[in-house]
């Protein structure tokens, strides 16, 4: 029996708020416009990942659709009409993948020194958190992925190596390591045995005495410039990884 899918999941959300309402309006006409594009029969499936799915979104927040791609030799040509339209795509943002990227678990092309994306399997681990929006359901098992130690032990040395020393030059921004440390702590959780979603909900356990875990939160919600508070957080930060 063929299994029925649910493309539009947003549809069944109850009390929507403003913004909700407003980003359900950008993410069909996003659909509807990369459904028109000739690349189309390139692509195997389109996901959604991140806060919407959650139903957490920030003032800042993007909508991140992952369109998986069967051809490397278009994924160059989909990036340059997304970043032609990337204006009035906003707050989608279109992360297209090539699917031999997902089984190899490496990545087609090596950024520029500042720049950070993660290994592939950090979408394909968290693939039952990721909503389709069109096309067939990928299946974990058919892709090269890290364990949960692995991945927390990559991510906290790239923190400590690399994330800490960029931000301090200015080369990597305060939200964006934040992000990266909240991962961190994700991770960390699932290593404990706790089974959650990627979701800040859930990674605000009231029963947790983790003073960094709680800043980090925080922060995140509420982004500051204020250069004292990100000296603290920062000095605390490497005395968390130092004690780990």
């Amino acid at each position: 029996m063929k299994e029925e899918v649910n493309y539009e999941f947003w549809k069944s959300w109850k009390n929507k708020n403003k913004q909700e309402v407003r980003y359900i309006k950008a993410l069909e006409k996003a659909l509807n416009w990369i459904k028109r594009q000739n690349f189309m029969k390139d692509i195997e499936s389109i996901y959604v990942k991140g806060s919407f799915v959650f139903r957490e979104l920030g003032k800042k927040s993007d909508i991140n659709v992952v369109p998986i791609i069967k051809n490397k030799k278009v994924i160059k040509v989909i990036k340059n009409i997304r970043d032609q339209n990337k204006e009035w795509l906003k707050p989608v943002e279109f992360l297209p993948i090539w699917i031999g990227e997902l089984s190899s678990n490496k990545r087609l092309k090596k950024l520029k020194f500042g720049n950070f994306q993660g290994k592939p399997d950090h979408f394909t681990v968290l693939l039952p958190y990721h909503k389709i929006v069109y096309g067939k359901r990928l299946n974990a098992i058919n892709f090269k992925v890290r364990t949960d130690k692995k991945i927390y032990d990559d991510l906290k040395q790239a923190i400590q190596d690399r994330f800490i020393n960029l931000y301090e030059k200015g080369e990597f921004g305060f939200s964006q390591l934040t992000k990266q440390v909240s991962h961190l702590f994700y991770w960390e959780k699932r290593l404990k045995g706790k089974t959650i979603p990627p979701s800040w909900k859930a990674l605000k356990d009231k029963g947790t005495n983790n003073n960094l875990l709680q800043k980090t939160i925080y922060l995140r919600y509420r982004p500051t410039k204020n250069k004292q508070v990100r000296k603290r957080y920062i000095r605390e930060l490497k005395k968390y990884l130092k004690n780990k």
